[in-house]
């Protein structure tokens, strides 16, 4: 009689400790997705508000710009005031 009470006591505490042990790992793994915030026309008015947005192109006119240059300009074409090679070694990864 006391074996079978210790059974029942034993199993009943395995039972409990699994179920709490497979909410701790994969019970919370569930998430809600949220709505976003706002409402439809406010959705709405933000989205048209981006879409009227125009950037400002006119600094690529601008002197200061047009003077700055590209280093694939310069090296290698054999105009530069610098030197006519390009920089670097022809294979960056073979040992020194």
């Amino acid at each position: 009689m006391r074996q079978t009470i210790f059974l029942i006591v034993l199993v009943v505490a395995l039972v409990l400790t699994g179920y709490f042990l497979y909410q701790y790992f994969f019970g919370s793994q569930a998430e809600t997705v949220e709505a976003p915030a706002g409402t439809r026309s406010e959705l709405l008015s933000r989205y048209r508000q981006i879409k009227s947005l125009k950037p400002d192109l006119s600094i690529f006119t601008d002197p200061f710009f047009r003077s700055l240059f590209s280093p694939l300009q310069t090296f290698g074409t054999g105009t530069s005031t610098k030197t006519s090679t390009v920089p670097g070694r022809k294979n960056p990864f073979a040992p020194f």
